[in-house]
C-alpha cells in the first residue's frame, strides 16, 4: 500500500508520518513537501517529493499510484499571521484542497483522512461536539481565512464521498504543539512563543493578552496517533472526529510550565494587550474516545517540558 502524506514536513504531517510508519510497517509513504524548513523523517520506506499543491498538475503527479492519503498540507500561522494574511490562508488552502481531492479521485485513492481544524467552529462557550458546527455562523474573525478554507475542505470530503465513493474521515484538532513547531515570533502559536521566551530567559516575561484565557492544546504525537487510527478504521467510511486534550489550561499555566522546564525564574511577569486570538477552542473528544478508542497520552505539562528540551537542543539550528 502506498500512502500519500501531504505536508509531511510540517508539525502535523511529520507526526502523522512517524505514527504511520509505526502502524503500517509494510506500507510505502509518499511524503509531499514544498519548502526546505521542517522535519524530514528519514526512513527507506519514505519517498520525499517536492511539489506546490496549488498547482493542479503537481497534485496529479503526487497522487498518482496512491491507495490512501492524509491531507495535512496547509498555509498556517499563529494568531498574528492569521489576522494579517487572512486572504492568503483562504485562497491557498481552498485551492490546494480542491486540486488534491480531484487528483486523488482520478488516481483511484480509496481512503482519505483530511486534517481540518477546531477553528472551523463558530465562537462558543464550553466544549464543542462535532455536531455543534453551525455553518450559517462565521468562525472567529482572527482565524477566519483558514477556518473558512477548512470548512470548504470538509465540504469536499462530503462531495467526493458521494460522487466517487471515496472514504473520507475528517480530523478536527485543537492547537498543536511539540518538537518541530514553528518558533518564529511572527508564525508561532502561544505555546511555542512562550517556550521561546522562557528558553531565552526573557525578563520581563511577557504573556500576550489575558493569562486566564483557557486553551485546549494537543501534543503533536498524540494527534499523529489519532489520525493513523482514523486511517486504519476502514469500517468508518465518512465521519468527523474532534482531537483535543480533553481538558483546558490557561495561558498563564503554559507560561509557568515553560519557565519551570527551562529553569527560568523571571523577576517580572507582564501581561500584554490582547492579540486578537479566539475566545475559546476547546472541543469534546468523547466521540473519538468511544468510537476510535483514542485519547491523548501526553499531559500539557509533560508535553511542554519535552518541547522545551527539544528547543534548547535545536533552537540555534532550527530554521522554522
Amino acid at each position: 500500500m502506498r500512502i500519500l502524506v501531504a505536508g509531511a514536513n510540517g508539525l502535523a504531517g511529520s507526526a502523522v508520518l512517524r505514527a504511520l510508519l509505526d502502524a503500517f510497517p509494510e506500507a510505502e509513504a509518499r511524503a509531499q513537501f514544498r519548502g526546505d524548513r521542517g522535519q524530514f523523517v528519514r526512513d527507506p520506506r519514505v519517498a520525499w517529493v517536492r511539489a506546490d499543491l496549488t498547482d493542479r498538475t503537481a497534485c496529479r503527479s503526487v497522487a498518482e499510484g496512491c491507495d490512501a492519503a492524509v491531507l495535512a498540507a496547509a498555509e498556517t500561522g499563529g494568531s498574528t499571521m492569521g489576522t494579517a494574511r487572512r486572504t492568503r490562508h483562504l485562497s491557498a488552502n481552498a485551492v490546494l484542497d480542491t486540486w488534491l481531492f480531484e487528483a486523488l479521485a482520478e488516481a483511484g485513492a480509496r481512503r482519505v483522512v483530511y486534517v481540518s481544524t477546531a477553528s472551523v467552529y463558530q465562537p462558543f462557550d464550553g466544549a464543542m461536539t462535532e455536531e455543534g458546527l453551525d455553518r450559517n455562523r462565521p468562525p472567529d474573525p482572527s482565524v477566519a481565512g483558514a477556518a473558512l478554507a477548512k470548512r470548504h475542505g470538509e465540504a469536499l470530503c462530503g462531495f467526493w464521498h458521494e460522487a466517487a465513493g471515496m472514504e473520507t474521515v475528517i480530523a478536527r484538532p485543537t492547537s498543536l504543539y511539540g518538537p518541530g513547531d514553528a518558533f518564529d515570533p511572527q508564525r508561532s502559536t502561544v505555546v511555542a512563543a512562550l517556550i521561546r521566551k522562557a528558553v531565552d530567559r526573557q525578563d520581563p516575561f511577557e504573556i500576550r493578552g489575558d493569562p486566564d484565557v483557557r486553551r485546549d492544546i494537543l501534543f503533536a504525537d498524540d494527534f499523529g496517533r489519532g489520525v493513523v487510527t482514523m486511517l486504519r478504521r476502514t469500517d468508518i467510511v465518512h465521519d468527523t472526529f474532534n482531537l483535543g486534550a480533553g481538558e483546558t489550561v490557561t495561558v498563564g499555566e503554559i507560561g509557568h510550565w515553560a519557565c519551570a522546564a527551562a529553569g527560568h525564574r523571571p523577576a517580572d511577569i507582564r501581561h500584554g494587550t490582547p492579540g486578537g486570538v479566539a475566545s475559546a477552542r476547546a472541543v469534546d473528544i468523547g466521540k473519538a474516545t468511544r468510537v476510535l478508542d483514542w485519547r491523548p497520552r501526553v499531559s500539557a505539562r509533560d508535553g511542554i517540558a519535552r518541547t522545551v528540551d527539544w528547543w534548547k537542543e535545536n533552537g540555534e539550528s532550527w530554521p522554522k
